[in-house]
């Protein structure tokens, strides 16, 4: 049986909020905020740097 995946309203805020800290305190990650139209891009730019072996390392400058 496949667990489905709860929506942000069936989510807690506690959790939410948690999960939020989490990811600012990632290292070698960036959180930003887009235009939701321009994901599209962002998705195949992020695709094509994986494919070409440059995946993160954790130390790439720029992140916060």
């Amino acid at each position: 049986m496949k667990k489905k995946k709860a929506t942000e309203e069936e989510v807690p805020e506690e959790e939410r909020d948690a999960e939020e800290e989490a990811a600012l305190d990632s290292v070698g990650q960036t959180l930003i905020v887009v235009p939701t139209d321009l994901l599209p891009a962002i998705r195949e730019l992020i695709a094509n740097h994986k494919r070409a072996g440059q995946g993160t390392s954790g130390d790439d400058e720029g992140d916060t």
